[in-house]
């Protein structure tokens, strides 16, 4: 064997090649092909600046107009200088810490010498190496990418520098047709071609993994020196791919760094996230036919790492990789998608940083628990933090990952999200408790009807103890007063309808028979198994019992006033009554306008405290011959008898609305409610139940259309309109599917210089009956019948591919503004909606504005700030519309990721004549501006509206004065409006 050069001097035998640092990269790339050079020195007369690479210069090949920038916008560093003096050896120790593809040896005076690569300090360790018999499997990294065979050179080249390799397999983890690599890539540079239009079948190598897997080290150092990628490929008897051995991991190796194979694990790098544990692997031949194989361990490795990655990738429990210092190496797709993150977000943070801040401080210890000597796996309870800011309860595993030598090298975390099972517990806990403590008697059953559980009251009412009604058929509790059918029927009910409720006879244990009210109820197992029934029955001991039963029967349990069965019963006694005597009454139903919000913001719990405290209040004002019932959630009915006027009705809902003025102060929170009114008249507007009802809930329609807060009594005309409305109901709910549905756009302007600045999305009805559909006939109706989310959700799709369309048309259309209704704001997928509409268009988010209303804002300010604070998160624009019209908080105005206010027409429309509509104006772009948001003028109508606004400092405007409201075809957007 020879003996090794003992020092650099005379490893390079030639003088580096010199470029200037304003040298085209691709000539750069010329020079060093023509001189047999993988790179050059770069630099002046007066300074040396770095070293450029082959390899850098065919990465910088993914810029657009590469072939024409300097070589000196690509060197990241100085060159790595090395006295000629050095040994080799100490060279390669520095070289396998702080790997460059070039060093520069230098002579004693300093002057460059040589430029010397990995391939020359290879050939020196290889010559000296007695460790070169080894099998190469033991020095193993992970594959290349693997790409189709259709990719782009482009996309494969980036995917080369993401993984920091020299080259591209081709094919599918199953079957592997060739691989690409830097060299390949070389030739199709310098003649010109495109790396766009160039895919990886047209320049893949004809033979790939032709290195077996009992390579030994001594051959893959011998082809590392002759192949042109730096790298070597190693594949199984099947052909498929193990991984790849590179020059600096054989230079680790030689210098004696990597350990035996036995004990390494080998850390993972930001290019391939993955570890390997590498079992020795030696080689056996057999005596007779000089055939060489390899122990089973190498089919373990494979398998090993297969059922790793496999167990790994699909776990549902969240796991992650951690150093030393907690930062996150490795992740699985359950764990980022706990925490809502990319798990290139995740990779190299700290997972403390994921911890609830409160929490941090106690899990700082903990976290570094695993590397302690001796430690095992430990189990802890903590909050860690969402992308959308929500903090979620986690159970927390962090076990050692040691080596073989028992020194800890990594933490593995596993996280399971205990949020939804800490809420069932305790939503299992109150059930608990109102089981244990209602007066009602309970018992559950199996499909089988065998009683599993009772409660206390079950045990005093019937006077059986737990233990003695456990596994038995209720039937023992029968008391015989009841024949075969009356089962039958109640079982059918039971099997028909999922419950049975009715007044049953039962026995005592002590034989005394009593009756019962008796609710069975059949609870169907959400996984399909078996069913379990529940009874919940109450004692009717007495005549007193019968008599409340009656009571619940007719009365609100929540307000205590008649339902709508007794007034019904009462209002048919009054209209026979007052029929005979010639006499008149009036109907009136009032309805709590958007009753179903407090609902939806504060919880039905105080959604019921308020509708107890409106029936006190409503019921104090009422006179003596007027009877109030609860008719649903929400709407009371009231009965006036004996009328001496048909003015006395509205009197008494002018009095209603008057007595919910005063605000409410449910749960801490002051709530403001109004009603609106619906009145018929007897004899006028009917002469029954059923006719006076539907006349006065035609009533209450058409105050409902105008806002709210009134009452209104019947007119004929009400029913066209009801009839009407009906009918306009159910030619909406097609109008979606037939495609009836048109956006026209209203470009915003720069009102000093007329430039389209953006425009808003407003919709259009062209139903083929009816002609063109005014929107304020549609919204409100939309909104009422459920329709708005789907109507809404078809606007933000649409608005955002019209956006798209102008700019592939080469069009600037500045920002596309779609208005958002209330129902589709308090959506909880409305962030995702938009995400959706966004990526199906490929608009940039900051192209799409969602506008809300001022009221929207007030009502439900706290799920609207998650979900804008989410939208904002996007990049998505927010404005306030009709701005002035409500009551808004500057608090929440700066809280919010607000834009721009947009300031309703109404106070625009007279100006310069209405001062109090200016002295508005002026006040709103005060604010804007003190906020530092753009204040928007909406229905500038005339030359001297948009002069005066212009003075006042709103910059911005939309309305006639500008542009009407078009279809796309008609717009040219970025152009100028004045």
């Amino acid at each position: 064997m020879i003996e090794p050069i003992p020092t650099l001097q005379g490893l390079g035998r030639r003088p580096p090649v010199a470029l200037h640092p304003g040298v085209p990269q691709l000539d750069a790339l010329q020079i060093l092909t023509r001189h047999h050079a993988s790179g050059g020195l770069v630099g002046d007369a007066d300074e040396l600046v770095g070293v450029v690479t082959v390899r850098q210069l065919v990465y910088a090949a993914q810029a657009v107009d590469w072939r024409h920038q300097p070589i000196g916008r690509i060197i990241e560093h100085a060159p790595m200088r090395f006295a000629s003096a050095m040994t080799w050896r100490e060279a390669g120790r520095v070289l396998s810490k702080q790997p460059r593809e070039q060093i520069l040896i230098v002579d004693p005076p300093g002057r460059p010498a040589a430029l010397v690569g990995l391939r020359d300090l290879l050939c020196r360790l290889y010559l000296s190496s007695e460790s070169t018999e080894r099998p190469a499997i033991e020095i193993l990294e992970a594959n290349p990418p693997i790409l189709p065979g259709r990719t782009p050179a482009s996309e494969a080249l980036a995917a080369m520098a993401e993984a920091d390799t020299n080259c591209v397999l081709i094919g599918s983890k199953r079957r592997i047709d060739g691989l690409v690599t830097l060299s390949d890539l070389r030739p199709l540079l310098l003649s010109g071609g495109d790396l766009r239009r160039s895919d990886l079948i047209s320049l893949r190598h004809g033979s790939t993994l032709d290195q077996p897997v009992d390579l030994t080290l001594s051959a893959a150092l011998h082809h590392l020196r002759r192949s042109g990628s730096g790298e070597l490929l190693i594949s199984d008897p099947a052909g498929r791919p193990l991984g790849r051995i590179t020059r600096l991991g054989m230079l680790r190796f030689l210098l004696g760094e990597a350990g035996r194979a036995d004990d390494a694990l080998v850390p993972p790098s930001a290019s391939c996230r993955t570890f390997w544990v590498c079992p020795t692997v030696r080689e056996v031949r057999d005596p007779a036919t000089s055939e060489v194989t390899l122990e089973p361990a190498i089919e373990a490795l494979v398998y090993s790492e297969a059922r790793f990655r496999a167990i790994f990738e699909q776990a549902p429990l969240g796991m992650a990789l951690l150093d030393h210092d907690g930062r996150i190496l490795l992740t699985n797709p359950s764990f980022a998608g706990l925490l809502g993150q990319s798990p290139d977000a995740l990779h190299r943070s700290r997972l403390l940083d994921w911890v609830a801040i409160d929490d941090q401080a106690a899990s700082a210890d903990l976290l570094r628990r695993p590397f302690d000597v001796g430690s095992s796996g430990q189990r802890y309870r903590m909050r860690m933090a969402t992308r959308d800011g929500a903090w979620r309860a986690c159970d927390l595993v962090l076990a050692p990952v040691p080596k073989l030598t028992g020194e800890v090298v990594a933490a593995v975390a596993m996280v399971s999200d205990v949020s939804e099972h800490r809420a069932a517990l305790q939503r299992l806990r109150q059930a608990e408790a109102v089981f244990e403590a209602t007066h009602e008697g309970i018992l559950i059953t199996d499909a089988e009807c065998r009683i599993v559980a009772v409660n206390r009251a079950f045990c005093e009412i019937t006077g059986y103890p737990e233990k003695e009604v456990l596994g038995r058929n209720p039937r023992f509790l029968q008391s015989g007063e009841h024949d075969a059918a009356f089962y039958q029927r109640m079982w059918h009910a039971i099997e028909t309808f999922g419950e049975w409720d009715g007044e049953i006879w039962n026995r005592r244990r002590d034989g005394e028979i009593y009756p019962q009210w008796l609710k069975i109820r059949r609870i169907d197992s959400e996984l399909g198994g078996p069913a379990t029934y529940v009874a919940l029955f109450a004692e009717l001991s007495s005549a007193q019992d019968a008599q409340a039963a009656d009571y619940r029967a007719h009365h609100d349990a929540l307000t205590g006033l008649p339902n709508r069965l007794l007034f019904e019963a009462r209002l048919e006694h009054g209209l026979n009554r007052i029929a005979r005597e010639r006499r008149r009454l009036a109907v009136l139903i009032l309805n709590i306008d958007r009753f179903s919000h407090v609902n939806d913001c504060l919880g039905y719990h105080l959604g019921d405290d308020l509708l107890r405290e409106m029936a006190d209040r409503l019921r104090a004002v009422l006179p003596e011959r007027t009877r109030a019932a609860c008719r649903r959630g929400g709407e009371f009915v009231f009965l006036c008898e004996d009328l001496q006027s048909t003015e006395e009705p509205g009197f008494l809902a002018a009095e209603l609305i008057r007595a919910l003025k005063t605000p409410f102060f449910i749960g801490g929170h002051n709530l403001f409610v109004t009603a609106s009114i619906g009145i018929s008249l007897f004899p006028e507007n009917g002469d029954t139940v059923l006719h006076l009802c539907r006349t006065a809930e035609a009533a209450l329609d058409q105050v409902k259309e105008a806002g709210g807060n009134h009452y209104q009594f019947y007119t004929p005309g009400l029913t066209h309109l009801a009839l009407e409305r009906l009918t306009l109901e159910a030619l909406l709910r097609d109008a979606l599917a037939k495609d009836e549905f048109r956006l026209h756009y209203q470009p915003q302007v720069d009102m000093e210089t007329g430039l389209w600045l953006g425009a808003e999305a407003l919709i259009r009805w062209h139903q083929p009956d009816l002609g063109l559909v005014a929107p304020n006939r549609f919204i409100r109706l939309a909104e009422e019948s459920g329709l708005m989310v789907p109507l809404g959700r078809w606007v933000i799709d649409t608005a955002c591919a019209q956006a798209r369309t102008w700019l592939d048309a080469g069009f600037e259309p500045g920002f596309i503004a779609v208005n958002l209704s209330p129902a589709q704001l308090l959506q909880d997928d409305l962030v995702a909606t938009v995400t959706k509409a966004l990526a199906a268009s490929r608009l940039p988010p900051d192209r799409l504005e969602l506008e809300i209303t001022e009221n929207l804002l007030l009502d439900h300010r706290f799920e609207v700030q998650r979900t804008l604070e989410a939208l904002g998160a996007l990049g998505v624009r927010i404005a306030i519309d009709d701005f002035g019209t409500g009551f808004s908080s500057l608090t929440y105005l700066k809280r919010l990721p607000i834009r721009s206010l947009k300031i309703d027409q109404s106070f625009i429309r007279h100006l310069p004549d209405a001062e109090e509509d200016l002295a508005i104006v002026q006040a709103t772009i005060a604010v804007a501006q003190a906020l530092g948001l753009d204040a928007v003028a909406e229905g500038v109508a005339r030359e001297d509206q948009r002069l005066l606004l212009l003075t006042a400092g709103c910059l911005r405007g939309q309305g006639s004065r500008f542009a009407a409201a078009r279809p796309a075809r008609s717009l040219t957007p970025g152009g100028r409006f004045l």
